[in-house]
């Protein structure tokens, strides 16, 4: 991550839902010890940037929607491919824990075991 990088952006709300499905292409205006900040340009005005943790890539905002952050479309993808399995576990196995520690990799093989078409 260094500044001028493209990132991605989806508008989620407070429980981490999505509520715009459209991504918006920022780029990283500054990388501190702690955190990142991201704009719409490289010189874009300091009260217009978002933070996120360096660690976790979780947004830093108490108030409002929040933003979910991406460094690249694949991000997005493996995102969505996840969230997708899981979904349709849940169908199969109503009590399918909401507290998933599993990565892609895992649930991919699961799906595929489970027959579950895993690309959208």
């Amino acid at each position: 991550m260094k500044v001028g990088d493209k990132v991605y952006l989806r508008q989620i709300n407070r429980a981490g839902k999505v509520l715009s499905e459209e991504l918006n292409e920022w780029v990283i205006v500054k990388v501190g010890r702690k955190f990142i900040y991201v704009g719409k340009t490289v010189d874009a005005k300091e009260y217009t940037l978002e933070k996120f943790s360096k660690e976790n890539l979780e947004h830093q905002k108490n108030y409002g929607h929040k933003w979910e952050l991406f460094l690249s479309k694949e991000g997005v993808q493996d995102k969505e491919e996840y969230l997708h399995i899981l979904r349709e576990l849940r169908k199969i196995i109503p009590s399918y824990g909401s507290n998933c520690s599993l990565d892609l990799n895992q649930l991919r093989k699961i799906a595929e075991v489970a027959g579950i078409k895993t690309k959208l």
